[in-house]
């Protein structure tokens, strides 16, 4: 058997016209019939971005079968007043996961974002969807990103970043 193929979508934005947005979990059997959505919560039973003074936008998601958890990259846009001056009014990227065995139940263990535009440069105005992976090498988690960004001058670009967790950053022109 080469591996069990099982549908599933996360979905922010939860179809609310303005912030905050809700994350929904769906399922199916078949990739066709999907199942009604299931609202994504923390342990204390509250949306996880919105815990943070967040609200997810777009999500990326990638599994990690080894660890048996799914692992999000969350493009966020920032609710909380405080939050919006301490982020500069940037919308931060952030890190997410669920069990693969509790998909409705998220955990944000990463306390910053992991992705912020640049004070200067071509991504200082906003960042945006990302593709990601990220590697245990035994002496911690190495986050590589690609991205795309917008400068302040209105040009879009992508980028990659890659670093630790709790280190800082290299970016990669």
């Amino acid at each position: 058997m080469v591996g069990v193929f099982k549908p599933l979508a996360y979905v922010g934005g939860g179809g609310e016209v303005k912030p905050p947005y809700n994350t929904y979990y769906f399922f199916s059997a078949d990739g066709f019939c999907w199942g009604e959505p299931q609202r994504v919560l923390n342990k204390t039973r509250i949306d996880p971005f919105q815990a943070l003074g967040l609200s997810n936008w777009h999500m990326s998601a990638k599994p990690n079968e080894q660890e048996r958890r799914v692992e999000f990259l969350v493009y966020s846009t920032v609710d909380s007043p405080i939050r919006m001056y301490l982020l500069l009014n940037k919308n931060p990227v952030v890190y997410a996961e669920c069990s693969m065995d509790s998909p409705t139940l998220f955990r944000t263990p990463v306390a910053s974002p992991v992705l912020l535009p640049s004070k200067s440069g071509w991504d200082n105005g906003h960042v945006y969807l990302c593709s990601f992976q990220i590697v245990n090498d035994g002496a911690g988690y190495l986050y590589k990103i690609w991205y795309s960004a917008k400068g302040s001058d209105g040009q879009w670009h992508i980028g990659q970043i890659e670093g630790f967790r709790g280190t800082s950053y290299k970016k990669i022109s």
